[in-house]
């Protein structure tokens, strides 16, 4: 077990390329095979409720990015760090679709409408902060930097929108939305774990137990989901005129 510094980096060779962290790329793959398993599942839900197609674009982002950034973990040695730049970008892009998913079923219109404005703000804030901190700062001896603004803004969507929203709409709305509350803690481990920079071994390091949280994560996103969705075909149900035979 190593606390605050990382185990070298494993390497393997497929076809001649010298590849780096297989972990990470089978991580990553997983992740995003799963992410975008799941926006194929919120596809195919018949509602116009913008909050499912502002989850579906964050299942597909989340996953396009993930799977990319196990490709530059992997290819590291040929692209350097401009491999890991598209799933930074893709990552702040991600969050900002999940904080409007949950936005679009805000009952309070000031607070939604605040909610609203620090997403987009934020989000030119962090997309600015990036482009910054890839044109300033020396990632090749640091590569962790250019996770700094990805990291920070998943973390206050995760507390905001998912943890205090989840928790007003599972009193207000559906029971279904307390899985938001349990999304953000199972990315307590992992928040522990990266501050801590705690690393069990080689082949399961700090990121590949964050792999796991966030598999869990989605996991109960789309319990969020499915279980809204049957509130909802549950409530229309009731509201169908009864026919006399």
């Amino acid at each position: 077990m190593l606390i605050g510094t990382d185990f070298d980096k494993v390497t393997f060779e497929i076809l001649g390329l010298q590849l780096l962290e297989p972990n990470a790329l089978i991580g990553d793959t997983v992740l995003g095979i799963a992410s975008l398993y799941l926006a194929y599942r919120v596809h195919n839900i018949e509602s116009p409720q913008l909050f499912f197609n502002y989850w579906k674009w964050f299942f597909i982002l989340f996953g396009v990015g993930v799977l990319s950034g196990g490709l530059g973990h992997a290819c590291y040695n040929y692209w350097g760090v401009t491999g890991k730049y598209f799933s930074w970008f893709a990552s702040i892009i991600s969050i900002y679709m999940l904080e409007h998913a949950l936005v679009q079923l805000d009952n309070k219109p000031h607070r939604a409408s605040l909610l609203r404005w620090i997403s987009k703000l934020k989000l030119i804030f962090c997309l600015i902060a990036e482009y910054y901190i890839l044109s300033t700062v020396n990632l090749e001896s640091d590569p962790h930097f250019g996770l700094l603004v990805p990291s920070l803004t998943t973390t206050f969507a995760i507390l905001v929108y998912c943890g205090y929203l989840g928790g007003v709409f599972t009193l207000r709305i559906h029971k279904s939305f307390g899985y938001l509350t349990l999304s953000v803690l199972a990315m307590t481990p992992a928040a522990i774990v990266q501050a801590m920079r705690l690393s069990l071994q080689p082949l399961f390091d700090r990121n590949d137990i964050s792999y796991v949280c966030l598999l869990i994560m989605l996991f109960f996103y789309w319990k969020t989901i499915s279980g809204y969705r049957k509130h909802l075909k549950q409530g229309t149900a009731m509201k169908l005129p009864r026919i006399k035979l």
